[in-house]
């Protein structure tokens, strides 16, 4: 039993992506809701998550700056031009674009049919800044306070 990291739900199609037991490549499971399969991704590496908005239109993302789509049969790798691990995908339920975002305030953006172009960290954003936590950074648990309290907060 490895971890799992992304789950995909659909209509009448499940997948999840993750690690193998050893936490050293990737898995990737489908299902149609009575049991799960494995299925080849074809990638040795670990993969971090899952998104896309159909069943053959399906994204992951994972270590050393893999990005596979999922076209309802088979992986494809996709050329990221990053080596960064990338955390998340995510992008717009018509499928007009996308984003991979990852360490080193790596963040890759897709068009349909564009594919995920060359990495563009912190400049998209703007200034020069960093989505690395800072030194001095709260760390807060619990629920957050409200009114006077919650202002007061933000203060700091």
């Amino acid at each position: 039993a490895g971890t799992l990291a992304g789950v995909w739900a659909g209509t009448g199609f499940y997948l999840a992506v993750g690690a193998n037991q050893n936490g050293t490549a990737g898995e990737a499971f489908s299902s149609t809701g009575a049991s799960w399969s494995g299925i080849s991704t074809g990638s040795p590496r670990v993969l971090t998550s899952l998104w896309g908005p159909s069943s053959s239109d399906l994204y992951a993302t994972g270590e050393q700056g893999t990005v596979l789509r999922y076209n309802g049969t088979s992986w494809t790798a996709m050329a990221t031009g990053t080596a960064d691990l990338l955390w998340s995908v995510s992008g717009a339920s018509d499928a007009s674009g996308g984003f991979a975002v990852g360490y080193n305030s790596t963040v890759l953006a897709a068009t349909s049919g564009s594919g995920f172009g060359t990495p563009r960290p912190a400049a998209v954003m703007s200034g020069p800044r960093s989505l690395e936590p800072r030194a001095d950074a709260m760390l807060v648990r619990g629920a957050l306070p409200e009114g006077a309290a919650r202002q007061a907060r933000k203060r700091r």
